[in-house]
């Protein structure tokens, strides 16, 4: 299914607003670094526009696509799909950062673009792990939240 620039970016807020929802769930206490979609620097709104362009192509690495709502296929995610997509969500994050000019440092600097995270996947701390899984376990809500679901291929 193709999605539109409109839906896309719906996608993108939604996606903006899952992380959100994890971040004050995990850590209520803390104030939001960028509460709503109109305070995320305009580099965070094009990576969250990417990731919503990159639903179908990460779907289809575990045979699913994305369907209408009333499609009757619907297919829940399992831990499997999520670690083999949180792996793939690490690579394009890495890719993408490389492109907006971070480096790798031992300390994280986002006002200089440096990060310790530029590493394979399973070179990770399991908490950072959990933010690519999070991304992943959060794509059927935020397509539900737009009248999509998650399909496997028959």
């Amino acid at each position: 299914m193709n999605i539109d620039r409109e839906i896309l970016e719906l996608i993108a807020r939604q996606i903006h607003k899952e992380y959100n929802r994890i971040q004050k769930e995990r850590n209520p206490k803390n104030d939001l670094e960028y509460p709503t979609w109109e305070s995320l620097p305009e580099y965070l709104k094009n990576s969250n526009l990417k990731q919503a362009e990159r639903i179908n192509e990460k779907l289809s690495r575990i045979g699913c696509y994305i369907a209408l709502k009333n499609s009757d296929n619907k297919y829940v995610l399992t831990e499997e799909d999520v670690e083999i997509l949180a792996e793939l969500e690490h690579q394009y994050w890495m890719k993408e950062r490389k492109e907006n000019g971070w480096t790798f440092d031992s300390v994280k600097n986002t006002s200089e673009r440096k990060t310790p995270y530029f590493v394979p996947y399973e070179l990770l701390a399991e908490n950072i792990k959990e933010l690519d899984r999070d991304t992943i376990r959060s794509i059927p809500r935020t397509l539900e939240a737009n009248g999509l679901i998650v399909c496997k291929k028959r």
